[in-house]
Formats: structure tokens, C-alpha cells, sequence
């Protein structure tokens, strides 16, 4: 017997819960940040640069992020931008949905009415212990923590690269 892929609908590919590239670049900047001693203010350019993150593209996430009240930013010729908050209050599930939204493996879990099986559907029971675990994940780790992690694997006694 021979398994076929059956295709999917647009609508039912976009709903499969994904990262995109603003949450990870995002993420990326907020540690950037962090990891400098508070209140430093850093450009946008130096960021993309180390990052290898496009900076046009950084700054309309930096946009973002100031709107959700987790940067600040400065004008002028030392302008840039800067935490809003402690890194060790700003958790990666803060910075990602300020960038894409609520985190949703399904669109019935959050909204039942989407589905006529929703009442009594074990798969959107078994979909929603997964999108918690990965929101449980992502609010159980601070910038703090994870600047202190990247100056770790950056260390000379560290073989690892980035």
C-alpha cells in the first residue's frame, strides 16, 4: 500500500504554529541588548551588522518592538535604541508575540467556534498541550538568562560558533 501526501489547503498551512524570521531576529536584538550593561544605547546598524540581520529589515522589527513597549529609542547623532525594561522581566515569549502575535498551533485551539468537532475533539486537546508547552518554553526563559548563554557559547574557553 502506497502513501499519498494529500494536499493541503493554503489556509491549513498557514495555521501550523511556525517562528517566523521577524520573532527570531527580534529575539536575536532583544539578547543583543541585553547583554550590554543597562541603559547602553546601541545602533540598529551595529546589530543587523553582528547579526547578519538585514537592517532595514531590523528596523521595522525595532519599530515593533519600541510600539510593545520593550525598546526604547533615542534620536540623534548617539541615538539608538535600548531595553525598556530589565532583560530578567522580558522573557522570549514577550518579544515573540510582540512581533507575530499570540502563538497558535491551531485556530481552534483559541477560538472553538473555528471547529464543529471542537467540543469533544481529542486532537485539539492534544494540540493545545503542545502550543503550551512551546508558550511554557519560550515564557520560562528571560533575556537575562539567555545574554548570559550567548556570552557563554562566545567565550574563548567555548568551541562553539555562532
Amino acid at each position: 500500500m502506497e502513501l499519498v501526501d494529500l494536499p493541503r489547503s493554503p489556509r491549513e498551512r498557514m495555521e501550523i504554529m511556525q517562528l517566523t524570521a521577524n520573532a527570531e531576529y527580534a529575539i536575536r536584538a532583544m539578547v543583543h541588548l541585553a547583554a550590554v550593561p543597562p541603559g547602553t544605547v546601541l545602533s540598529i546598524r551595529e546589530i543587523a551588522k553582528v547579526w547578519e540581520i538585514p537592517e532595514s529589515y531590523l528596523r521595522k522589527i525595532v519599530l515593533t518592538l519600541h510600539h510593545s513597549g520593550l525598546v526604547r529609542s533615542e534620536r540623534g547623532i548617539a541615538g539608538g535604541i535600548n531595553l525598556a525594561k530589565r532583560p530578567d522581566s522580558i522573557t522570549a515569549l514577550d518579544v515573540v508575540e510582540a512581533v507575530q502575535g499570540p502563538l497558535e498551533l491551531k485556530t481552534c485551539v483559541n477560538n472553538p467556534k473555528e471547529c464543529g468537532r471542537a467540543p469533544a475533539c481529542s486532537i485539539r486537546f492534544l494540540w493545545g498541550e503542545a502550543q503550551e508547552k512551546v508558550r511554557l518554553a519560550l515564557r520560562s526563559h528571560s533575556l537575562a538568562e539567555l545574554a548570559e548563554i550567548e556570552s557563554g557559547a562566545r567565550s574563548p574557553h567555548n568551541n562553539r560558533n555562532h
